[in-house]
């Protein structure tokens, strides 16, 4: 719970830091910043799909571990 904590804070760091940068470089237009935070805002969103991937990627390690003692 704590990880994931931590995990947003850093994804909402990285998200405002990028915004700032945009609107400090010259000749922005509104259309490049909205591009550029609905761009970051679908790769947060993306990452709710990380820990059951996490998860599946577990899975098949263990049954990969599994199968590599039934061989010996």
């Amino acid at each position: 719970m704590a990880w994931s904590i931590h995990y947003l804070v850093l994804l909402m760091v990285i998200f405002i830091v990028v915004l700032f940068i945009a609107v400090d470089v010259d000749k922005f237009s509104t259309g490049k910043i909205y591009a550029i935070v609905s761009y970051i805002w679908t790769f947060i969103a993306s990452t709710d799909y990380l820990p059951g991937l996490m998860e599946s990627l577990t899975a098949v390690r263990e049954l990969n571990t599994r199968l590599k003692e039934e061989k010996v």
